[in-house]
């Protein structure tokens, strides 16, 4: 082996032990998709002290509902107060996220963004409705991991979800005599 394949060999060992070394300080650290799904996890619990710990300070939220966009250092409080008042005034309650799947994340860097796609179900006057759609979500990874910068709601509109029908008792065809 010459000088120059010894010293590129002894560079690509070194490189290799320093990026395992690298991914296993960071295995603990979830990642951008993982940061996703336990915000709208906690979300769903009413869990806004994790919620708000989860987001940036400067965080941005657009959402179908007036005034439609929130920012600023107090936006996870008034964006709650805001779909407090929207329920409330609609007869909403039940609010909570379904079928919570990841459909896309990209990551370039410190930064990233996933889509979440769910369902969202609540009963407005005691009947209950679906809303199918998708929440894109910024995040940039920082030295306290990864903080969603930006969250955006994407939907149709809400439709009532039928009752489900009570089956009918099975019924059972008269027993043949014996002949």
């Amino acid at each position: 082996m010459t000088r120059s394949s010894r010293a590129l060999s002894r560079t690509l060992v070194l490189a290799t032990c320093a990026a395992a070394l690298t991914s296993v300080a960071f295995a603990d650290s979830p990642g951008p998709a993982a940061v996703v799904k336990s915000l709208a996890d906690a979300g769903n619990r009413g869990d806004w002290d994790t919620v708000k710990a989860m987001v940036a300070d400067d965080v941005v939220i657009v959402d179908d509902l007036p005034p439609y966009e929130w920012h600023g250092p107090e936006t996870p409080q008034t964006f709650l107060d805001a779909v407090g008042a929207f329920n409330k005034a609609r007869g909403r309650t039940d609010g909570k996220g379904a079928g919570l799947t990841i459909t896309r994340t990209e990551i370039d860097g410190d930064g990233a963004y996933v889509v979440l796609r769910y369902t969202y179900t609540f009963r407005e006057h005691g009947r209950r409705f679906a809303e199918e759609g998708s929440q894109a979500y910024t995040l940039h990874n920082g030295s306290n991991g990864w903080k969603v910068t930006g969250i955006a709601w994407v939907s149709g509109h809400p439709h009532i979800v039928a009752a489900k029908l009570k089956s009918a008792a099975p019924t059972t065809a008269p027993a043949k005599k014996p002949s």
